[in-house]
């Protein structure tokens, strides 16, 4: 059986305060790191659920990567934090 890659799409981006997570018709746990540009995690977390709202973006303004993990590494997704 072939893994199908699910369709993640994070917004706002650029992110002010928050940003959403939505990960299609997907049930499984997930990790979740954002780094900075230098490669220093930021912030990580984990979840079960496929619809999240991060809040509190504690972070340096710039470009980050947000990288999705779950059996295996997802695409990471650039993101810019204002």
């Amino acid at each position: 059986m072939e893994n199908k890659v699910p369709k993640i799409t994070v917004f706002p981006n650029p992110v002010k305060d928050h940003f959403n997570i939505n990960i299609e018709n997907e049930n499984v746990p997930y990790f979740f790191e954002l780094y900075d540009l230098s490669g220093r995690i930021a912030k990580s977390f984990n979840s079960y659920y496929n619809n999240i709202i991060i809040n509190n973006i504690n972070v340096l303004h710039g470009i980050h990567w947000f990288r999705i993990k779950n059996k295996s590494n997802l695409k990471p997704i650039k993101i810019i934090i204002e």
